[in-house]
């Protein structure tokens, strides 16, 4: 521990309030309808009002957090380097479902179309259920950078300098 969270003015750079939290790590903030998630290398995924800093909720996992969280209108998606993927309720901060992949999951999750994809460094990309958290395809390319989806297509880099494009689909 002994890092904090800022939250600065983007007009004058004034420091609007602070508040701290066990190590930050990698994950960036995502900021969505006055609240501000984050993730820390220390097991916690948390969410903080946007206004005055105040933490809502906490939520730990077993694994580490390295990606930035994902969000959809219910949920926050967040991997672990224990490879479980976690949906996480946005209200209340309590477990919709876990998932357990093949291996660490140091990428941001990418979501479409009701499915989450997301990349493990066992060099795989998966699909997942957003509603029920259950597999629907799993695909051997991946490695540590995060997915993009555009048009029913999965863009991603893999650990073997190519780029891919898959149908998300399938």
């Amino acid at each position: 521990s002994g890092f904090t969270l800022f939250a600065i003015d983007a007009d004058t750079g004034a420091g609007i309030w602070d508040t701290p939290m066990d190590y930050a790590g990698e994950s960036s903030p995502t900021v969505d309808d006055g609240i501000v998630y984050v993730a820390s290398k220390e097991n916690h995924l948390y969410a903080f009002d946007a206004e005055s800093g105040e933490q809502i909720w906490v939520y730990k996992t077993d694994g580490l957090l390295f990606g930035t969280p994902s969000l959809t209108d219910d949920a926050v998606i967040i991997g672990g380097d224990d490879g479980d993927l976690f949906s996480i309720d946005r209200k209340n901060g309590h477990l919709l479902w876990k998932i357990e992949l093949d291996s660490a999951i140091y990428s941001t999750s990418a979501i479409s179309d009701n499915r989450i994809f997301v990349t493990t460094a066992g060099q795989t990309i998966s699909s997942v259920d957003l509603e029920s958290g259950d597999l629907v395809w799993s695909y051997p390319i991946g490695g540590s950078a995060s997915p993009a989806v555009a048009d029913g297509v999965v863009y991603v880099s893999s650990e073997d300098g190519a780029l891919y494009a898959i149908d998300a689909s399938t």
